[in-house]
């Protein structure tokens, strides 16, 4: 019984052996294709594309020292991670100094948030996002 018809590849300038009791004698391979390149961008390169899309031009990054300040509860957010923007000019933060615990019950929304070492831990529940990135 063949489980998947032709699934067998070979490499160029293959031979074959014919052995009695042998069920797969008689397969017929599968074309040999010449290698293909494919270009993968650099996650980087994707990033700040993304980023450039989203950011107007001009807009101020707020630096954000999660080490120094860190978020355990909602009013911690409220009086340590910088405010929202719009929704037409959202607030820029870039988390520095570990990652980004988001506490429960927050409203992350008029955000474009990087954090450069670390997650985005989401504690709890009731998160409400909107025009996030």
């Amino acid at each position: 019984m063949i489980l998947v018809d032709k699934a067998v590849t070979v490499a160029p300038n293959y031979t074959t052996i014919n052995a009695n009791n042998n069920q797969y004698a008689n397969l017929v391979p599968p074309q040999v294709v010449d290698q293909i390149v494919i270009d993968i961008p650099a996650y980087a390169d994707l990033k700040q594309q993304k980023l450039d899309s989203t950011i107007a031009p001009g807009t101020q990054t707020v630096a954000f020292n999660s080490s120094q300040n860190p978020l355990n509860n909602s009013q911690d957010w409220a009086n340590k991670f910088p405010a929202p923007g719009t929704a037409s000019n959202p607030r820029v933060v870039r988390v520095t100094g570990g990652g980004l615990n988001i506490p429960d019950n927050i409203n992350i929304s008029n955000y474009v948030i990087t954090v450069d070492n670390g997650d985005i831990n989401f504690k709890g529940s009731s998160h409400t996002f909107n025009t996030s990135c």
